[in-house]
């Protein structure tokens, strides 16, 4: 009947016992978590029930225990190539896979940082409110490109790179392998270790091009904005003021500010209004499809 909950084998809402996995699963309620995931798996929702559960490693378990989502794709590739070699749909795989999937996720500890950091990225970036989680109206933030992101692998860097090697009187390869090795490849949290033999291989490469070890095991734990001498994004601010309407300021301009509707890609522009086309949707277009 239309409208009417899918009901699972015992006749629950499925999308209730989905839901009552989880939080038994947050609270360590082991027997009941079991419970539930077995009443789905019996009603032919497996699929569904392991991606809930890769999703619960990634949403209620996190970084606490970073090899979860691991141990619950492994216990679904069981699972799964198992019931294939069954070939019968009123069989099922062992239960011990799902429980012992069950069993880990319960004893996990457990952080909700990463869903947490995606709720904090949903507000700022899209401007929606934090607690609707609606478009609001505040302004869309716009990180700048890191100075630290500009190296070889970019053309700004490229160009920086042959400045620097005709003011220093080397090649730009030189200038890269120093910056690269003493700067852009630097991380957070720096281990020196040390195999057999006693070697430590950067501290080798190091040795190999003349570049300084000490600067590359010093921890990076910052970015520094990075300046271009045009900068589109901030020339260009704008904001959502709906759903998929967009407000860009020309107020530079001395013009009135102009609004974009990427549902039906139009703008409220003069040059829109003539040409049915203009750079403004060309540019939001690209931007938010970067």
């Amino acid at each position: 009947m239309a409208g009417q909950a899918e009901k699972t084998k015992n006749g629950y809402d499925k999308f209730q016992v989905v839901s009552a996995l989880q939080k038994c699963i947050r609270r360590g309620v082991e027997y009941d978590a079991a419970y539930w995931a077995m009443e789905l798996a019996h009603s032919g929702y497996s699929t569904w029930l392991w991606d809930r559960l890769q999703i619960i490693a990634c949403e209620d378990i996190g970084p606490a225990n970073p090899g979860a989502i691991s141990v619950v794709t492994a216990c679904r590739d069981i699972w799964e190539r198992t019931a294939k070699r069954i070939g019968d749909k009123s069989k099922f795989p062992e239960g011990n896979i799902l429980c012992h999937t069950i069993l880990h996720l319960c004893r996990s500890a457990k952080s909700r940082e990463a869903d947490a950091l995606s709720n904090v990225l949903t507000s700022k970036r899209l401007g929606r409110d934090p607690v609707t989680r609606q478009p609001d109206g505040r302004s869309i933030q716009l990180l700048p490109i890191p100075q630290e992101a500009i190296d070889g692998h970019t053309q700004a860097g490229k160009a920086e790179y042959k400045r620097r090697a005709k003011a220093e009187k080397t090649t730009p390869e030189a200038i890269f392998t120093i910056d690269f090795r003493e700067d852009k490849s630097r991380v957070n949290n720096p281990s020196r270790t040390f195999g057999q033999d006693g070697v430590n291989w950067v501290e080798e490469i190091c040795k190999l091009e003349g570049t300084d070890a000490s600067k590359a095991f010093e921890p990076a734990t910052t970015v520094t904005p990075y300046t271009p001498k045009s900068d589109t994004l901030q020339a260009r601010p704008y904001r959502m003021i709906g759903e998929g309407i967009y407000e860009m300021d020309a107020a530079a301009k001395g013009t009135e500010p102009y609004a974009i509707n990427m549902k039906d890609g139009t703008c409220t522009c003069e040059a829109y209004k003539r040409n049915k086309t203009c750079k403004h949707l060309a540019f939001l277009r690209a931007d938010l499809n970067k």
